[in-house]
């Protein structure tokens, strides 16, 4: 029979040899109320799931069927109806989803129109909103990772800030704008480079082929008439492509661009959506604060000349709606000029100047003679 002592096993009868030193009895062994698998346990009750391994889980659920079959309809049409490579199809099936439309490519055949006429309306709805779905997953993860670093530099760098908590309350949206700008950049001035080094001059391929044409060399390839694109043309075609206007002047032209190019413009279009709606809410936040905090310092500047401007019936003391009306104006809420009207038609109401007004006043002003307790009452 077996004997277990210090995470070892010795015969029952010999026990532990006694040169050898004795280890400390685990924790299993210390307390017996504890079992061997509660360490385990209590780690998956706290280990987190990685934002990959969610957005794993999440594309290998029954959500992500939808999306490809989708998708993959298109490129098999496109495929059977106008006989194109099937690169050619999923590139072209990219620029469909994201909306950018280049232009390079379009159908001839009947059958295909009409086929893209009934899977843009019923369908193009539904795959955009998955991908968008599935590309914002991979851009926010982004935009967290480098946030996190940023408040591991902000902490290293702002000596009242001590753990992850504070940075983020002190530098949260900063490090918001700051993360998806970064990403931004990285995928624009990241594809821009791309297509500038590798697509610098190119006498593409397939149906777009310049007859003619060697791309072995910058010059020769310029000299017959390959597609040349510059920094600024590179540059420029990244954002109209990011930015889904895609005019189609310039587009990917070889086979690895093209393969680059379907990813680019998939998560490209995700990251600068993102980046926009990013944008337009910080400054509109810093507008409204803007705002807002002139109004919290309108306290401080009431003098007497200000006190008396508000206390419009001169008894020398604020009541509570000369005191809304003032501060509605500052805050931008009304305007002056619409608080002066809203004040003159309370005074044709109130027209024995008691701050105070009741049914029988509203009728008079109306001309309408004050209907009986009991119907108001019923009202």
């Amino acid at each position: 029979r077996l004997t277990r002592f210090g995470g070892e096993y010795y015969l029952a009868s010999s026990g532990p040899p006694m040169d050898r030193p004795q280890a400390p009895p685990s924790k299993t062994e210390a307390d017996p109320g504890i079992g061997e698998r509660t360490p385990l346990l209590e780690k998956a009750r706290t280990s987190k799931v990685s934002p990959l391994r969610s957005l794993w889980n999440f594309c290998t659920s029954l959500n992500a069927i939808l999306p490809v079959a989708l998708f993959f309809l298109g490129v098999l049409a496109l495929r059977y109806f106008e006989a194109w490579p099937m690169l050619t199809c999923i590139y072209v099936m990219a620029q469909i989803v994201t909306t950018i439309g280049y232009g390079d490519f379009t159908v001839t055949s009947p059958a295909a129109k009409i086929f893209l006429s009934v899977y843009v309306c019923v369908t193009l709805i539904v795959l955009a909103y998955y991908i968008n779905a599935y590309m914002s997953k991979v851009v926010l993860w982004h935009r967290d990772t480098l946030r996190s670093h940023l408040r591991s530099v902000e902490i290293w760098a702002d000596n009242s800030v001590s753990d992850q908590e504070q940075a983020a309350k002190k530098y949260g949206r900063i490090n918001e704008v700051a993360a998806i700008s970064m990403l931004f950049s990285a995928v624009l001035f990241g594809g821009a480079a791309f297509f500038r080094y590798y697509e610098h001059c190119s006498c593409s391929y397939g149906l777009q082929s310049v007859p003619d044409c060697n791309d072995s060399d910058f010059e020769t390839c310029v000299a017959s008439g390959g597609f040349v694109k510059d920094w600024v043309d590179s540059i420029y075609m990244a954002i109209i492509t990011l930015s889904t206007i895609g005019f189609g002047d310039f587009q990917p032209r070889t086979y690895w661009g093209r393969v680059f190019g379907v990813t680019w413009m998939i998560f490209g279009v995700a990251t600068t959506g993102m980046f926009l709606s990013t944008m337009t809410n910080y400054f509109y936040e810093r507008e409204h604060r803007s705002r807002f905090a002139t109004a919290d310092e309108v306290l401080s500047h009431l003098d007497p000349s200000v006190f008396a401007k508000i206390d419009r019936d001169g008894n020398g003391s604020l009541s509570r709606g000369e005191f809304l009306a003032f501060i509605l104006v500052k805050y931008g809420v009304v305007d002056k000029e619409l608080m002066d009207e809203v004040n003159t038609m309370y005074d044709r109401l109130d027209v024995t100047a008691r701050e105070s007004v009741d049914l029988a006043q509203v009728a008079s002003a109306r001309n309408i003679a004050p209907e009986s307790s009991s119907r108001s009452d019923q009202v």
